[in-house]
């Protein structure tokens, strides 16, 4: 789009990479071009001008960390106005957090923790579990901007980026910091761990999730390569970031049906002994032939249901409202305006439109659907509960994007 160029630079902001966010040389070598890649999250009024942006996926050839070579100004990525995610919409996001709570009390007995700390907690749903088990919760998160300074069901909100929060002199004494799916949208990962170490004391414990690259690449996930995440971390990656900040890496779990194809969940500490650090040393070229492979292999993928799709003449139906539409859109390369619509079980999304992909949302029982449809399942976050789903609609054709 024409507009695009002059509406980054004057009003959104994007910056090229430099240097490598964990601590890498910063010698990137480039995995895959993304040319006017959409924004994604993006529910409302569909706009022919809403604006694309080039990216890629680099790797740092010393490091071996996986990040975007652009990055999107985070002010206007994440307002509360714009970003539409939030973490209790799904029964998914509740499993994954009764997951997480798990680990944690194999590293933490939480009783005994005076003050928590939640980075990015969205909508308050993680730091309300947490307040039943902690004496104070605390939560950072930009997105919680109108709440700033309020407290809400004895959690503390603060409603500012992290890195312009002092936790040591705005919170006081910290026991543990939790982060779910919030490290891979900080521009400089190895700035906060180090700013978080120097606010924290010693024995605070840091427990993170992340999604993992290594499930993304087993399962061909990369639409979920995608602007908001700056970062692609797998736990040879974590490691080299809580080493290179001065930290001891506690343990990990892989949970292979997290947001994204899977997440990693990672415990760590501050301070270490020089006995205590590690040596990661890895054959880079392989690493970066692993990725590219798979990466090959989902665009191929993509190719051969694109040119399925082309040759369907009767209608075809979407199931799956999913916030990722624009980049499944785009990796397809097939046109969603095409589709009679999207279908979708949350009758609240009745009606909704997206800014950036010319399709509305419908519930099933608000439409008369055609006898035997044709049916392709967009929100790849829930494919297997959604293939059981449409059978009830006797397709003639149930059509993915993904081996699942």
């Amino acid at each position: 789009m024409l507009i695009t160029r002059n509406f980054v630079k004057k009003k959104i902001g994007l910056k090229v990479i430099d240097s490598c966010r964990i601590g890498g040389r910063g010698e990137f070598e480039e995995i895959w071009s993304l040319p006017n890649l959409p924004l994604t999250e993006m529910y409302g009024d569909y706009d022919p001008d809403f604006p694309n942006f080039d990216q890629a996926l680099v790797i740092d050839t010393e490091s071996g960390h996986v990040q975007l070579q652009n990055q999107i100004s985070p002010e206007f990525l994440y307002n509360a106005s714009e970003y539409n995610y939030r973490s209790t919409l799904t029964a998914k996001g509740q499993r994954d957090e009764k997951l997480f709570l798990e680990f944690l009390k194999r590293h933490i007995d939480l009783s005994s923790c005076k003050c928590a700390v939640e980075l990015g907690g969205n909508d308050l749903s993680f730091a309300r579990k947490l307040a039943n088990e902690v004496k104070k919760v605390v939560v950072i998160d930009p997105i919680c901007e109108v709440m700033d300074g309020d407290t809400i069901d004895k959690i503390d909100v603060i409603g500012r980026f992290v890195e312009h929060v002092d936790i040591s002199c705005e919170i006081g004494n910290v026991d543990l910091v939790v982060a779910r799916h919030t490290l891979e949208h900080i521009a400089s990962p190895i700035e906060i761990i180090e700013q978080l170490f120097s606010q924290c004391h010693q024995d605070c414990l840091f427990v993170f999730e992340v999604p993992s690259l290594k499930c993304s690449c087993d399962r061909y996930r990369f639409d979920a390569v995608f602007h908001q995440h700056y970062h692609y971390f797998d736990e040879w990656s974590f490691r080299r970031l809580v080493d290179a900040a001065g930290g001891n890496f506690l343990g990990s779990f892989e949970n292979h049906l997290g947001s994204c194809g899977g997440s990693l969940i990672v415990a760590f500490q501050s301070g270490k002994s020089a006995s205590e650090t590690v040596r990661l040393d890895s054959d880079i070229n392989r690493r970066i032939e692993v990725i590219k492979s798979a990466i090959s292999i989902y665009d191929e993928q993509m190719k051969l249901l694109s040119g399925f799709l082309d040759r369907i003449d009767e209608p075809i139906y979407g199931f799956g409202a999913s916030l990722m539409i624009s980049t499944l859109e785009y990796q397809l390369d097939f046109d969603f305006s095409k589709l009679v619509g999207i279908l979708d079980d949350d009758v609240s999304k009745h009606g909704v439109g997206y800014r950036n992909v010319k399709v509305t949302v419908s519930h099933p029982s608000r439409l008369e659907l055609p006898s035997c449809p044709n049916i392709l399942i967009t929100s790849l976050e829930s494919v297997r509960p959604i293939s059981k789903r449409v059978l009830d609609f006797s397709p003639v054709r149930v059509l993915s994007p993904l081996v699942y």
